[in-house]
């Protein structure tokens, strides 16, 4: 799969992120609370065997 950035000049990629956003099945609040709900997540999470957390250790 082509990426939709591709060609695209850097100053471009704002309009064609807001785009893809708009085109999403999901709406941005739904967008924004999945995302904020990942990062909890890779926080909470143990990253070894030792169990060493991001930003923790």
């Amino acid at each position: 799969m082509l990426s939709p950035y591709a060609g695209l000049p850097v100053e471009a990629w704002k309009a064609k992120t807001l785009e893809l956003i708009k085109q999403h099945p999901l709406n941005s609040n739904e967008i924004c609370e999945l995302i904020n709900q990942v990062w909890r997540e890779i926080f909470e999470s143990n990253i070894t065997s030792s169990a060493y957390k991001i930003g923790v250790d």
